[in-house]
Parts: C-alpha cells; structure tokens; sequence
C-alpha cells in the first residue's frame, strides 16, 4: 500500500491566538509544523489535503482508523481544521488534553514518572511546545506532549517535566509559536515578517531575548544597579545583634 509523506513548512499568519487555558473539550493542539491533513482516497491510501500550523487548535471528530504510512501501520485522528477542512492526522502530532505550555528551561530534564526518583538522560530543548496536564496526581510535575525538532524527538507517553520548567503566559505562548514557525520557513521574508511580530506585540516575553538575537538584534542590556547611598555599606540593616529566641 503506497502512502504520500510530503511535509512542507505551512503558515497561519492570520490563526487566532492559542489560549493558555485548558484546550476546550473536543478539541486538540497540533504539536508538529507542518503536520500534514489527509485526505483518503480510493484502496485506502490518503492523500495531503493541506498541512497545520504548530498551535492551531483543531476540533476532534471522533472517529481514528489505522493507515499505512511509510510501511508502518499508523494511528490516526479525523479532525475539522480551522479553516474549516476536514481530514485524517497522524494521532501522536496533537494532543487533547490538558493546556497549552512551552518549555523555558534551556533543556527540561525528562522524568518517566512524576517521581524525582525517575530521572532520565533524556530532556527537551528550549521553546518547544507542549501539551501539558498538571493535577492532584502529577504534583510539581507536568505530563507533556510534543515534538522537540532540534532532537526531532516525538514524545508521547510516560514522559514529565518540572512545572518550574514550563511557562503558559499567552505572550510566551504566542511569541514561541511565532519563533518557532519563523525558524521552520525557508522564505526569508516570511521569517523576518513572523519574528518582526514576535518583537513588536510580545516585548513582554520570557523569549523576547531570543527572538531579537534571531533578528540579528542584541538584547538591551540590563540597567545598571543603583550605586548605596552615602554612608550605606549595603550590608545588614539591622542592628548589628543576633536576637536569641
């Protein structure tokens, strides 16, 4: 059975703006650029019908089926695009449960359960986003879901970051979709576009850094410390005794 895998680089530019609010029941977060949309056709082969924007929050039809790609039997996921079409996706490149997030830790250390204990070798890169369930039962882990593409790593199941490694600011979130779409393209002009407003309607963000030094920008530095006043040794205000209890 012959499969088309053709995964250009696709761009929303007018897309709504993720929330950072729980994904809405009956719906889920492309997690791939460019994952691919099918369509299928007769002998039940599928065909690219179009291809998402990372972030693009899709309506699930509830209906899966198993397809062959590349060889291999794959799952996939009938969902309504925001533009309106309706197709087949690879199940893994979205997820549905949980919130919108993004990695801010320079590599999030992997654990295979909420467990300190369960450390791996394994971590996700900066920038990456995620799908992210934090409850009762994950404490002060997160469960996620996403693909690093500096790793080109899919991670699905078993997989936990520290909350303190994550961020779900809408500025953060909308600015690392922007970062990350603009690093994909291929088109200069469409990179320099995206990461122009990253810059300008997201100066906010934990990323703002980031996405100036993609422009070929450099950060503005930080101001410098207030000098002590006279007289002020910057030290203890105190004065100058220990107190016993």
């Amino acid at each position: 059975m012959r499969t088309l895998w053709i995964v250009p680089i696709a761009l929303v530019l007018c897309a709504a703006a993720p929330s950072a609010t729980p994904l809405p029941q009956g719906s889920a977060v492309v997690l791939v650029q460019g994952a691919p949309l099918y369509e299928e056709q007769s002998g039940r082969t599928l065909k690219p019908l179009d291809y998402l924007t990372l972030g693009d929050v899709v309506t699930l039809i509830n209906r899966t089926a198993t397809y062959k790609e590349n060889g291999n039997d794959r799952d996939f996921t009938r969902v309504k695009a925001m533009n309106g079409k309706e197709g087949w996706i690879r199940a893994q490149f979205i997820g549905a449960k949980g919130s919108i997030a993004i990695i801010r830790a320079d590599q999030a250390t992997v654990f295979s359960e909420a467990r300190e204990v369960k450390i791996t070798s394994k971590y996700i890169n900066t920038l990456t986003l995620v799908a992210a369930v934090q409850d009762a039962s994950t404490g002060s882990f997160a469960k996620v879901q996403g693909y690093d593409v500096a790793q080109k790593f899919l991670f699905t199941d078993s997989t936990f970051v520290s909350a303190d490694d994550l961020t779900s600011a809408d500025a953060d979130v909308n600015a690392a979709i922007l970062y990350d779409v603009a690093m994909a393209t291929k088109d200069p002009t469409i990179k320099k576009n995206l990461l122009k407003i990253a810059a300008t309607k997201y100066p906010n963000s934990i990323f703002y850094p980031k996405v100036l030094n993609a422009q070929g920008v450099a950060a503005p530095a930080a101001a410098p410390a207030a000098a002590p006043a006279a007289g002020d040794s910057g030290g203890d205000t105190g004065d100058g005794e220990a107190q016993e209890d």
